[in-house]
């Protein structure tokens, strides 16, 4: 299949290219605040993956994985845990109707789930899984496919289609599977990833770019509304705003005044954000989730939802990880410790981290102790030249002999202690900060 070649393109990959990209963090730029590690979804026992390619979400806040090795599509609900599974097929029931087989590509639109299968075709099920319609064989004419590797929507509801074998290019169907044209046979090579900007309106749906992975040349492709090929976006490459092996690619939805594109890349085992901040006309780098950073290796889709949650997903270790664009940030939590903890280590302890992703600063941590009743005592504590992570790491603020007393008195008497934490950094030339407030 399609992608076990470019697995061993990418195993291939010289020792020291390897040692340089797991040194790699995320960059941030004037076009990128950042990006926070939310976690992974929970892809244990019956939702364990096999070589999962490609991801999409749906209104709801649900993920949609192709299983590829499973021949399987499974549904995640926005907590991350797997709900159900569909189309489960093999190769004895290749072609059948909603049976898949090596699926590739998934796009969720008018309430329906469009699988672009290894099978050459394309299945539709509902959101319960059940299977709809299917169209398309194995061909080079219309409404034929060679190994469909992408598959988009627009606002209309139109299902756009790449083909990874010759023909190479983009099929545009409408919402039943019927075939409307063809284009980018000419102008792109092995056709991949498909995202399509468009924008819902009163009168009408609005599409203004269409966007394509061309994955061994290297470099994305736009095209227009009606397919006529505009520029290609980037090159061959591992820096930035290049483009090794790139595969599956997603336009950020939830951004308004900028075009927002991450892109998925075998080659060089990350997912780069790239970032057009005059709507299409000029690409910049604006970061990337590195191989070797944490929690990536070797990911070959990606997929944002409506509120920015950025779903990579991982091949090599057959999990799919969650992460957020965000404004920098600290944020500051208690971290948990009893009353005898504090008192045996005469510290009072608070929890603190950098929500961005891969990266590290410096600043400091400070609490405002009130003790009852009545305030009795009211006292600061600080620590400062404390290093932020990206996870959270207890602080410890010491406690003078008097201060540890007069916790240990108001404890005994029964009464809460107030915590007012507080953390305040300089992050990458820029100061941010975070609180909290607790009761002990």
């Amino acid at each position: 299949m399609r992608r076990l070649s470019r697995l061993q393109a990418f195993l291939a990959l010289p020792l020291a290219v390897c040692g340089l990209l797991a040194g790699q963090a995320v960059v941030a730029t004037p076009a990128s605040a950042g990006i926070s590690y939310l976690g992974p979804l929970n892809t244990s026992g019956a939702a364990t993956l096999s070589d999962p390619l490609s991801a999409t979400t749906d209104p709801n806040g649900n993920v949609y994985i192709a299983d590829q090795a499973g021949h399987r599509v499974v549904k995640f609900n926005a907590f991350g845990h797997m709900v159900l599974q569909m189309g489960k097929g093999g190769a004895e029931t290749a072609g059948q109707p909603g049976h898949l087989y090596y699926p590739q590509a998934l796009v969720f639109t008018n309430n329906l789930l469009y699988v672009a299968d290894g099978a050459h075709d394309v299945q539709v099920f509902n959101a319960q899984g059940q299977f709809q319609f299917m169209w398309g064989s194995h061909g080079a004419g219309d409404g034929q496919f060679a190994l469909p590797a992408g598959i988009a929507a627009d606002c209309a509801g139109h299902i756009y289609v790449t083909n990874s074998q010759p023909p190479y290019g983009v099929q545009v169907f409408d919402t039943s599977g019927h075939f409307l044209f063809r284009f980018g046979g000419d102008t792109s090579g092995v056709s991949v990833g498909i995202a399509v900007k468009s924008t819902p309106s009163s009168a009408g749906c609005g599409l203004s770019s269409i966007y394509v992975a061309d994955e061994y040349d290297g470099r994305l492709v736009e095209y227009n509304a009606q397919g006529q090929f505009i520029r290609y976006i980037g090159q061959q490459g591992q820096g930035s705003m290049q483009f090794d092996h790139p595969d599956q690619i997603a336009l950020d939805p939830s951004v308004e005044d900028a075009l927002v594109m991450w892109v998925a890349e075998s080659g060089t085992m990350r997912v780069q954000r790239i970032v057009s901040p005059d709507l299409g006309n000029k690409w910049v780098y604006g970061g990337e989730i590195a191989y070797g950073a944490d929690h990536l290796s070797s990911p070959h889709g990606v997929t944002v939802d409506d509120q920015g949650h950025v779903y990579a997903v991982s091949t090599g270790d057959g999990r799919v990880y969650e992460y957020q664009d965000v404004p920098p940030d600290l944020d500051v939590a208690d971290p948990g410790f009893t009353h005898a903890r504090i008192l045996r280590d005469q510290k009072l302890y608070l929890a603190a981290k950098y929500n961005q992703f891969g990266r590290t600063c410096i600043g400091l941590v400070r609490a405002t102790v009130t003790v009852p009743p009545n305030a009795a005592h009211v006292f600061k504590l600080e620590h400062d030249d404390v290093h932020f992570r990206d996870s959270f790491v207890n602080f410890a603020l010491p406690l003078s002999d008097r201060q540890a007393g007069w916790l240990k008195k108001a404890w005994k008497n029964g009464h809460k202690v107030t915590i007012d934490g507080k953390a305040v950094g300089n992050c990458a030339g820029e100061r941010v900060s975070g609180k909290t407030s607790f009761r002990l």
